[in-house]
């Protein structure tokens, strides 16, 4: 009965392709099916040859050839898989990541708080927050741009499905005098617990501005491009504009 099944081997290989195009699902499960598919192969091949009527060294050197060939496609599959899996949670975490900014009451925006979330799946294992103004502009005219500063690495691995960190990355203590608008990008760098060789960057920016006395930072587009630098392309760029050309300005 064995032999009929196994002399079939359009079944095997139709389940080895099936598999293959599926991605979704686990790999691991998926990894010892193709292995046992491969070794339902290798039967159907060693009852195949042993019924020709050839050599014995004709039969040996063709089987541990045909063996040895689909060894190698069914671990070229298993790797296609396990790639498409990370990529995949690098997707996933990418897209997972939010942050937020908060002021404190005092309204120095120096001491604004910086809280980035991994809603992944994964293990953030390293990252580090950085910092770049690219406008700020106070009620004194003085304006700050291009200005950026980072924090110390994480020491700590950001669990999935709802860790933060919260740091303080922005160093804009030369402004402390009434803040008319703020335009901050932060940058945060990070690296998976399952492909520690691979460094990915997530782009957030925030904005705050004076309406009646209170500031209070929201979430502004980062920009097609991708870029940190946002030159003559900042919602602070109109309160510049409102104050004396005298005003100071400080890189």
């Amino acid at each position: 009965m064995w032999e009929k099944v196994a002399t079939h081997p359009v079944v095997p290989l139709s389940i080895g392709v099936f598999l293959s195009l599926d991605t979704a699902g686990n790999v691991i499960i998926k990894s010892w099916v193709l292995l046992l598919l491969w070794l339902w192969i290798v039967v159907d091949l060693g009852l195949l040859i042993r019924k020709r009527r050839w050599q014995r060294q004709i039969k040996f050197c063709l089987f541990s050839l045909v063996a040895g060939f689909t060894a190698t496609i069914m671990l070229e599959v298993i790797h296609f898989l396990f790639s498409l899996k990370l990529n995949e949670r690098q997707v996933n975490t990418y897209l997972h990541l939010s942050a937020n900014a908060y002021l404190p009451p005092s309204g120095d925006l120096g001491t604004s708080l910086f809280t980035v979330t991994n809603g992944g799946d994964s293990i953030i294992a390293r990252y580090h927050l950085g910092c770049l103004v690219n406008l700020i502009v106070a009620s004194n005219g003085m304006t700050v741009e291009n200005s950026s500063s980072s924090v110390q690495g994480s020491r700590e691995p950001l669990r999935p499905r709802g860790d933060a960190t919260t740091e303080r990355c922005l160093n804009a203590s030369r402004i402390n005098n009434s803040p008319e608008c703020a335009d901050v990008t932060l940058q945060f760098v990070y690296v998976l617990d399952a492909q520690p060789e691979i460094t990915n960057t997530k782009l957030f920016r925030f904005r705050t501005f004076n309406d009646h006395g209170h500031l209070i930072w929201s979430r502004h587009p980062v920009g097609n491009s991708g870029s940190m630098t946002y030159l003559g392309d900042s919602p602070c760029e109109e309160f510049r504009k409102r104050m004396p050309s005298n005003s100071a300005h400080d890189r």
